[in-house]
């Protein structure tokens, strides 16, 4: 059986010394308390703004990062200064990959609810048709019957119609 370490000893160190808008990174997030997945912790970004008065310095960006197979995170981060972060170089194409995941779940999301908008709608629309339509005018209590009148009612709405060829033809 051949063994082969996972984590080499050594790594060729790249530093990122400049960020600006529209570059990409890759990030370790902490998640100690989580167990491992495929892809913990590691979340990709677009740097969406750099913002800097002169004493403060804050780089804001986008964030991509998978929850499971099939659920991506989208988040907006601020990064102040003062704080250190760890960030490494990415590709666009990195990028591109996670970014078309939580497009994709983005779009089912929209879908689901542009459906769900549209079933209220209905409803509303189907309400307000009944409370101030022509309907609204006609609104009475149904006909009811005591006693033998009632009996009667009932019998015959339960009873068979008799019917003639022609109309027997017609279903």
């Amino acid at each position: 059986m051949k063994t082969a370490t996972l984590i080499q000893p050594y790594a060729e160190v790249v530093r990122v010394t400049t960020l600006r808008r529209g570059d990409v990174y890759k990030r370790l997030e902490d998640k100690s308390a989580s167990t491992y997945n495929e892809s913990d912790g590691l979340v990709f970004g677009v740097v969406t703004d750099v913002l800097d008065n002169g004493e403060q310095t804050a780089v804001t960006a986008i964030e991509v990062s998978r929850e499971t197979l099939y659920e991506t995170r989208v988040k907006l981060r601020t990064f102040a200064g003062g704080r250190d972060v760890a960030i490494f170089p990415a590709t666009p194409d990195e990028v591109r990959l996670h970014l078309a995941d939580g497009l994709e779940q983005a779009r089912t999301e929209v879908e689901r609810a542009e459906r769900s908008l549209s079933d209220a709608r209905h409803k509303l629309s189907s309400l307000e048709d009944i409370n101030n339509g022509d309907l609204a005018k006609r609104l009475r209590p149904p006909v009811t019957a005591k006693g033998e009148d009632a009996r009667r009612l009932v019998e015959a709405a339960v009873a068979p119609v008799e019917s003639d060829d022609e109309t027997e033809a017609l279903f």
